[in-house]
């Protein structure tokens, strides 16, 4: 009976005006990863300068049949560039935000504000100041949309499905410069044309026998060669053994935890799900190329978009443990989501703005946004 009555009561609201929720993720490719941009700021613009605090940003969206309604919220994630440089801290902006059916789309947008805004502009959050927590940063992106946009309950844009939204943002001000320890905000985002692999660093690396008392350290990278349409992957390492053998391994996995090796050195590539491998040798000072010269390379999928490689280099170092092997940490690689046809979003941006009627294009590039409908 209990149960009986829950349904008819939920159906009661549904009938008196409650409808659902609806969250739209735009770009839609970007639902259950990172975006392919991580180094996206506007309109969260961080200066000590009053004038360069204001920023307009406006963004142009191609959106679904599944986003209509009256839009309620927009929420932003972190990028995934604060997993190696750090979680912002908390901070308060001042922000208002207008939306609109836009009067061009992702392709045709505009430098100039008022061409893009539709004739049902809404002013949607007006002008307030929004605190914002310490971002809980959780170790596996992408992140969750933290960073919540609440918009005023009398002032709804209702959009119709299939159409392209206008978002404009204006910040007045924005504390977060004063923090000294950490004063950037970046956030999720995508362009079309970048190819670069996202490498973020996990664990800790060990000490080998060379003199220079510093750990064998790694790094990792990779990108699109557009020309041959081919990924090229590389690294390099450090302090390791002098003219010793190297090798770097690529996995699809990484272990739950570090797997002790010897003499503080860990495993943490997972052995089972290895890609490939790329063998070295170190010169005289400890340091190695992987490959040694060249790239590793294979051609690029649509369905490498947005995929995680995990790599770890190992030396033989008989001196260094009783393993003979030391190692370095491990290097996390998500790969580009690249479409050279673009994504369905644009943006303009002016920082210092005041009566400016024009922004700078970034064709191809914006937020990845978490839109509610009701």
């Amino acid at each position: 009976m209990s149960k009986f009555l829950l349904s008819a009561a939920a159906a009661a609201l549904v009938a008196g005006g409650l409808s659902a929720q609806t969250k739209v993720i735009s770009p839609a490719q970007f639902a259950k990863k990172p975006g392919n941009y991580f180094y996206h700021y506007y309109p969260i613009y961080t200066t000590s300068s009053t004038t360069y605090q204001v920023c307009r940003y406006q963004e142009v969206m191609d959106l679904p049949a599944t986003a209509k309604g009256k839009l309620s919220a927009l929420a932003l994630r972190a990028s995934a560039y604060h997993a190696t440089y750090g979680a912002p801290p908390a901070f308060t902006v001042t922000m208002e935000i207008k939306a609109s059916t836009a009067a061009t789309n992702a392709g045709t947008m505009s430098t100039s504000w008022a061409s893009n805004e539709g004739k049902d502009v809404t002013t949607v959050l007006a002008k307030k100041a929004i605190k914002f927590a310490v971002f809980p940063l959780l170790p596996k992106f992408p992140q969750p949309f933290f960073y919540k946009f609440p918009f005023d309950q009398n002032k709804v844009l209702a959009f119709a499905g299939g159409k392209s939204l206008c978002l404009d943002m204006t910040q007045f001000s924005n504390d977060l410069y004063r923090n000294s320890t950490y004063n950037y905000f970046y956030t999720d985002s995508v362009s079309f044309t970048y190819t670069s692999a996202l490498a973020t660093h996990k664990g800790r690396a060990c000490y080998s026998s060379n003199p220079y008392f510093l750990p064998f350290y790694g790094y990792t990278y990779g990108y699109i060669y557009t020309s041959s349409n081919n990924y090229r992957h590389y690294g390099y390492s450090y302090y390791g053994p002098a003219n010793g053998l190297a090798v770097q391994v690529v996995s699809a996995g990484e272990m739950p935890v570090g797997l002790p090796i010897a003499g503080g050195c860990s495993l943490y590539v997972d052995l089972s799900k290895v890609l490939w491998t790329m063998p070295a040798t170190t010169d005289s000072r400890g340091y190695a190329r992987y490959p040694k010269t060249g790239y590793f390379e294979f051609p690029w999928k649509q369905a490498y978009n947005g995929a995680e490689l995990n790599a770890q280099s190992f030396a033989f170092d008989a001196k260094a443990n009783s393993a003979g092997i030391v190692a370095t940490q491990l290097n996390k690689l998500n790969l580009p989501s690249y479409m050279k046809t673009g994504y369905p979003v644009s943006s303009i941006y002016r920082t210092g703005y005041n009566s400016q009627t024009t922004g700078y294009a970034r064709k191809g590039y914006g937020h990845v946004n978490e839109l509610t409908f009701n």
